[in-house]
């Protein structure tokens, strides 16, 4: 296991970012067999099916992270209402 105890610097990470944009993708030059008509359905099929969960998924992963979003935001609003109206009472 690598364990960098140093931030890296901006020369290292652009060398970094050249190195895995053109040398990685290079390694894998393997050629690949084209799919029939059959198994590109077939293919599509799946992804559509997953697709349409995956979606639904995140729909509701989405709902329920909307309530407890506005709920936190309706909660700092009040507070910081109550605070300006008892600074106004104050006064």
């Amino acid at each position: 296991m690598l364990i960098i105890k140093y931030k890296p610097s901006g020369p290292l990470l652009f060398f970094l970012f050249w190195i895995s944009c053109f040398l990685l993708p290079m390694s894998c030059v393997e050629e690949s067999e084209r799919l029939t008509r059959a198994e590109r359905k077939i293919v599509d099929s799946l992804v559509i099916k997953e697709t349409k969960i995956l979606r639904a998924m995140s729909d509701s992963i989405c709902e329920i992270g909307f309530e407890a979003s506005v709920n936190e935001i309706v909660d700092s609003i009040m507070v910081k209402r109550i605070e300006d109206i008892k600074k106004i009472l104050s006064e």
